[in-house]
């Protein structure tokens, strides 16, 4: 299929299908191929371009769920734009280990320390639109959007631990995640 006929097809494509054309082009843009790198830069250009833009049904559901309790906008977030199995290890991480810091959350799933927050944050910016309680829109920044579910105590060592929010903790139960019993 040609990169024009695929770039055509985002507007019809679910956001699970959007990430995995993304991540097919980010791997793309390692070959050694010119040509394929150029194709990979214009669908992310394209892919971009068409997240920037909400269609109409976002529109109408995310004004659906303003005012609306976080656990249900939590649900209807990760239906709409269900977790990739890496952001699924990053929620599971924080349910299993409530007041885990930075470090430690990010060391228990095999990543360098001082990331968790960045992929968190990341899945809350995402899907911000939805999660934002107010007006829709997203902080500025990935970690700006960490308390949309999180909560966060700094301790007097300085070091803030992260806590998921008791509303967002049910809505991931109902989503079948498994959560530490309290």
């Amino acid at each position: 299929m040609s990169i024009e006929r695929i770039i055509a097809s985002i507007p019809n494509r679910t956001a699970l299908e959007r990430k995995t054309m993304r991540a097919h082009a980010l791997a793309k843009l390692d070959s050694a191929n010119p040509e394929q790198i150029a194709e990979a830069q214009k669908l992310l250009a394209a892919l971009d371009d068409h997240e920037q833009h909400l269609t109409e049904a976002d529109m109408a559901t995310i004004k659906a769920l303003a005012g609306k309790p976080l656990s249900e906008r939590v649900k209807a977030a990760f239906e709409i734009d269900p977790p990739s199995p890496t952001e699924q290890r990053l929620i599971q991480v924080l349910l299993a280990n409530p007041g885990g810091n930075c470090a430690e959350l990010s060391t228990k799933i095999g990543w360098a320390p001082n990331t968790w927050d960045l992929g968190f944050g990341a899945i809350c910016a995402q899907r911000a639109a939805y999660l934002n309680e107010l007006s829709g829109t997203p902080s500025a920044g990935k970690s700006a959007n960490l308390p949309l579910l999180t909560l966060q105590d700094r301790g007097e060592d300085g070091i803030i631990r992260y806590t998921m929010k008791p509303e967002a903790v049910a809505a991931f139960r109902h989503l079948g995640f498994q959560v530490k019993p309290e």
